[in-house]
């Protein structure tokens, strides 16, 4: 029995902070307000152009990728938010009906107005390309979210 409880505390003693830390990260990722949801723009295919966003104060931010998204390769994503002083900025990635696990980046500000990253599209068994990139912006206490559609390259 104390051989089973030297086992057994080590173990839950894992959990427990395994939990915390995994708590404390996660708050770190988004904040606790809820996004206002905004319409992606007609027209709007990330694979093939950049698309641009206005947010309800009026202003305006545009999205690309640095090319055409292929499974399981590098490409950039890249804000561009002038005039806007965001506090984080994410990307989420799933496909159109169909969880695909967790695929959030936070973009990271490169120059006032700029943020980018480089992300990585995980590969679906069933070879669809329909996806949709959740932008997610922070500044103060409003958030934003839009979902923009784009279509991936099969996987090389």
């Amino acid at each position: 029995m104390k051989r089973m409880a030297l086992v057994i505390v080590p173990l839950l003693a894992i959990v427990v902070l395994g939990y915390v830390w995994g708590r404390h990260w996660m708050a770190g990722q988004l904040s606790g307000a809820a996004p206002v949801e905004l319409a992606a723009p007609a027209g709007c295919g990330l694979h093939r152009a950049p698309c641009e966003i206005r947010t309800p104060d009026g202003d305006r931010l545009q999205v690309e990728f640095s090319h055409e998204p292929v499974p399981l390769q590098p490409f950039r994503v890249q804000l561009y938010a002038p005039n806007t002083a965001f506090d984080a900025v994410t990307v989420d990635f799933q496909m159109v009906d169909m969880y695909m696990g967790i695929n959030r980046y936070a973009l990271e500000r490169q120059a006032e107005g700029i943020w980018s990253r480089e992300v990585m599209l995980p590969v679906c068994a069933t070879g669809r390309s329909d996806w949709r990139m959740y932008l997610r912006v922070e500044t103060g206490d409003a958030a934003y979210r839009v979902a923009l559609p784009f279509e991936a390259a099969a996987a090389r």
